[in-house]
């Protein structure tokens, strides 16, 4: 009779009774070596010993023997409370809807992986819990601390939203949510102050550490900034110098019409006509500007003064009679075109530049003095040379942290907020990540909103755990 072949299931349970403490059973009906930490062969039984008698193994066993044992398929949290927050902090992080917690195939991984995953009422009781540790990271981070505060409204899905972050002037780059919240009325400069002023006394920050308040120029944000400096006493207001270089690109827009026509109606002629736009893609797709965002007009001018002659000729080749067509083929024969384009491209290209780099947050206050005060714009038809100035003399703060004006603060406290954010991109990305939170599939109530996004949008900056 011919003998019998012994599973490999059965090898396993025979190695790990053979050598215990030593070999593992993985949920593939692997065997693991935990001193090791590798998987081994296990179809012969002389692959097993070889194994136990190399130097790596005979080491690890005299070095493991007085340590506890280690588990490869799981380590296992004491606190059930403690799992519980590091999934639902993985889901809220991630910007995973809770509801996802019931998909099959992650219930099937997280029991794969010798936990189950909780349910979804089980982890959206750790919402609070998980945002009230995130605001308890920003307190004792802020506490103590020169700090300065990034303020903005945005309208999502037909609701205002209003976004307050927070930074320490030593470490500017970057900035923490406070506050996420839906503005039903009006705002005016008096809810300004009240919410701005309401936070600091909730966090327990010193009048004298609140030095920096970045925000748009919008009238009532100055009325609410010039009110503010009078309840805190080293409190400068500095408006965002991008929102600045983007009104620059609007006016340099509304001076050249032609330019502005010639661009809406070759976009016009293409956006929704796939042979046609075909025909660009040996110079590249003409850019299809969205006026909010900013130096997407400018770019598009660029690439018209780069490529006149070859987009002229595309356009006149269309087929077709249609409205749309006539137009864009209208739009190429103005007999100044041609000059306006190289105006823009000789004198307003670097606005781009400008606005590219005031969106990072390590572009600084001393950085956007020099630039305002330094720029040329040759011939500057458009007079935004004039018009900088004039910004730049209502911005009074930002001259003062420049020029050392205030002799209330010490040089050592200038010299740290000249390093701080001139512009306030950083509150402009919040409203992105919060329009991504607000799916339209995913319903809030809006007292929640806060907890999910300080959680999903604090993450993002990685606040020290120590």
């Amino acid at each position: 009779m011919p003998k019998q072949q012994t599973n490999l299931a059965t090898k396993i349970l025979s190695f790990l009774n053979e050598f215990p403490n030593e070999f593992e059973k993985t949920p593939k009906n692997e065997l693991f070596c935990s001193i090791c930490n590798v998987i081994v062969k296990h179809d012969r039984r002389s692959t097993i010993t070889k194994h136990r008698e190399s130097y790596k193994h005979s080491m690890g066993m005299t070095a493991v023997r007085s340590k506890p044992k280690q588990s490869f398929v799981s380590t296992q949290l004491e606190n059930k409370n403690e799992f519980l927050s590091y999934v639902a902090r993985a889901f809220l992080s991630a910007n995973i809807p809770i509801y996802k917690a019931n998909n099959p195939q992650l219930k099937f991984l997280f029991n794969f992986l010798g936990k189950p995953l909780p349910s979804e009422s089980t982890l959206r009781a750790h919402v609070a819990s998980i945002a009230d540790i995130e605001m308890l990271k920003v307190r004792n981070l802020i506490t103590g601390q020169m700090i300065f505060i990034v303020i903005d409204e945005t309208d999502i899905y037909g609701k205002k939203y209003f976004n307050t972050l927070i930074g320490t002037v030593s470490n500017p780059d970057k900035t923490y949510l406070l506050d996420c919240r839906v503005q039903d009325g009006t705002v005016n400069h008096q809810y300004v102050v009240h919410l701005v002023d309401n936070l600091l006394r909730n966090f327990q920050v010193e009048r004298h550490n609140f030095c920096l308040l970045l925000s748009d120029a919008a009238r009532y944000m100055v009325s609410a900034g010039n009110v503010l400096k009078e309840l805190y006493p080293r409190l400068l207001h500095v408006t965002c110098v991008s929102h600045l270089f983007h009104n620059c690109a609007e006016k340099i827009r509304g001076q050249y019409s032609n330019v502005d026509n010639l661009i809406a109606r070759v976009k016009a002629s293409i956006v929704k006509n796939k042979e046609r736009k075909n025909r660009f893609y040996e110079i590249g797709i003409p850019p299809e500007p969205v006026i909010t965002r900013w130096t997407s007009w400018l770019k598009a001018a660029i690439y018209y003064a780069d490529n006149l002659p070859e987009v002229r000729n595309i356009v006149n080749n269309f087929n077709g009679n249609g409205l749309l067509v006539i137009k864009a083929k209208e739009a190429l024969l103005d007999c100044n075109l041609a000059a306006n384009l190289l105006s823009i491209k000789r004198d307003y290209e670097c606005v781009i530049q400008l606005v590219d780099r005031s969106e990072k947050t390590t572009y600084n206050i001393l950085s956007a003095y020099q630039d305002l005060t330094m720029i040329n714009f040759g011939v500057d038809s458009c007079g935004i040379k004039q018009y900088l100035d004039k910004r730049l003399k209502n911005n009074t703060d930002l001259v003062t942290i420049a020029t050392l004006s205030r002799l209330d603060i010490a040089p050592t406290q200038y010299h740290l907020i000249q390093k701080c954010q001139a512009s306030s991109a950083s509150v402009e990305r919040s409203f992105s990540m919060l329009k991504k939170l607000l799916a339209k599939d995913r319903p809030f109530n809006y007292g929640n909103i806060h907890k999910y996004f300080c959680v999903y949008y604090n993450s993002a900056q990685e606040i020290d755990n120590n």
